[in-house]
């Protein structure tokens, strides 16, 4: 049974507690920002002088709860016994399409030769540390993971990645999230009046703190800890931010424009700060499917409305059912006619620059020259260098829907690969028919090759079959954000 010596002591000392918590007269001269934290020392404390002051002090941790339960809320976040996993998908989200258009972007000046992409680190630096999953160990393997992935697609996350945001889950539920940033922002905005000589970084925080929800907050203090305040400021200026109600209180379709209206001014602000990099950056949908960090409704050709990228049904395509109508088998059938005729004519005209001309036996569709062994081979290799410039015109001016190019691309590509398959099988022996038509092969070797060396028929079939290799994978990528016309079933 308890003593009233022993209540009066636990008194006095919950009193104690309670007052060192007080910030009472506080004053600081030298309040800072880093990248981690506000610094603001130096805060005092005074004795309680009267009863209102007492009744302050009860206000104290309810105040800190009910702070918590409101970041939570701001977050879409029901309460901490809520899974995080909508929460971790919308943060993901926000990294895959930018952070892969970033990728996108480098390796587009690589390709063109352009070394200098240290606006791109910068901004790449600061996307990756203002998410609010920044700070967990398993953050950086999900980032990983996320920058190898060509595709984005809310509704069909790859298992490597899912995996990775399971366990960002349950580290979030581990630390009490968002029990850190929700502490500081209510102590950011319980000091703001005792930094007198606060500087425009701490400032611009003592204001975020009182008004934006934590993921405004963080994304701020990111850019203050690595930018000038004043560029900073101004970008924020220039971006005003839509106040709502908190968004766990939200219909879902209102609650999710309230996420894309945040990131939308996360945009806005990196457009000011980095105008040239952030604007290639495109707005985040978090129901829409991307491909390289672009939209899969945005972009030239033929592309899905929202409410169909939205849809269930939804799903990449590399064969569409209009390639397989009448129309389309035509279309590509004549691709593959076109190629054909592009590759016997190319060795024709490659003669009659030379001053030479050949015989043509119209029975089997092969040619004969009379001519010196150089000038018979550059006819001879004209035939499929034909194939490899026209695969390259076809992947620099691509169109998602034209079969004819499909047929012609593909013509292109198992006429390479098969020509320099036949002709290193019967040069290492293989038995076929000796004549000398283009599916033929002998001990020579098959149809145009025949005037080559082994080694030389390795070393052009191996760069002109990479060629066209490469080729094709440059159409899938090229395919892989285009929508079908045809029905979804």
């Amino acid at each position: 049974m308890k003593t009233p010596i022993s209540d009066s002591v636990k008194q006095t000392l919950t009193l104690l507690f309670f007052i060192s918590l007080i910030p009472w007269q506080a004053r600081s001269e030298d309040c800072s920002l880093s990248e981690k934290q506000i610094v603001c020392p130096e805060i005092k404390s005074a004795p309680v002088k009267n009863q209102k002051d007492l009744g302050e002090l009860g206000k104290i941790l309810p105040l800190k709860l009910k702070v918590e339960k409101k970041s939570l809320c701001d977050l879409g976040v029901q309460s901490k016994e809520t899974k995080f996993d909508d929460f971790v998908q919308i943060e993901t989200t926000r990294q895959a399409q930018w952070l892969q258009k970033i990728q996108a972007l480098r390796e587009g000046r690589r390709l063109a030769g352009i070394q200098e992409i240290s606006d791109l680190d910068q901004l790449e630096k600061i996307l990756k540390d203002s998410s609010l999953l920044s700070d967990l160990e398993d953050s950086k393997a999900l980032t990983h993971a996320v920058q190898k992935e060509t595709l984005w697609h809310p509704k069909q996350i790859p298992s490597p990645i899912k995996n990775e945001m399971g366990l960002i889950s349950q580290g979030l539920k581990q630390k009490e999230f968002p029990k850190d940033i929700s502490s500081e922002m209510n102590e950011a905005s319980r000091i703001s009046q005792a930094c007198q000589k606060a500087s425009l970084p701490l400032q611009l925080l003592f204001d975020s703190s009182k008004s934006d929800s934590p993921r405004t907050y963080h994304f701020k203090k990111t850019l203050l800890a690595q930018m000038r305040a004043s560029e900073v400021k101004k970008a924020i200026d220039s971006c005003p931010l839509k106040t709502q109600d908190q968004s766990c209180k939200m219909k879902a379709a209102k609650q999710t424009r309230h996420f894309e209206d945040e990131f939308e001014f996360q945009l806005c602000t990196l457009r000011h700060l980095f105008p040239n990099t952030a604007s290639e950056l495109n707005p985040i949908r978090l129901e829409i499917p991307s491909a390289a960090g672009d939209l899969v409704t945005e972009g030239p050709g033929e592309r899905p409305t929202e409410a169909e990228a939205k849809s269930d049904r939804f799903r990449w395509n590399v064969a569409c059912p209009e390639d397989f109508t009448a129309g389309g088998l035509l279309r590509m059938a004549a691709g593959g006619v076109g190629s054909f005729l592009t590759h016997e004519l190319s060795h024709e005209a490659v003669a009659r620059v030379q001053g030479e001309k050949l015989d043509w036996d119209s029975k089997t569709g092969t040619w004969r020259s009379h001519t010196t062994p150089n000038k018979h081979r550059a006819i001879a290799i004209a035939g499929l260098a034909s194939h490899s410039v026209g695969s390259e015109v076809i992947a620099q001016n691509f169109s998602p829907d034209s079969q004819f190019q499909k047929g012609w691309l593909f013509w292109n590509m198992f006429n390479t690969v098969s020509y320099f398959g036949k002709d290193w099988a019967g040069k290492n022996g293989a038995k076929g028919s000796r004549s000398y038509a283009s599916g033929g092969m002998d001990s020579r070797g098959s149809g145009d090759l025949r005037a080559f060396s082994k080694k030389e028929s390795y070393v052009m079939g191996t760069l002109m079959g990479a060629h066209q290799l490469y080729t094709g994978y440059r159409y899938l990528q090229s395919r892989q954000n285009y929508q079908c016309k045809k029905e979804w079933d």
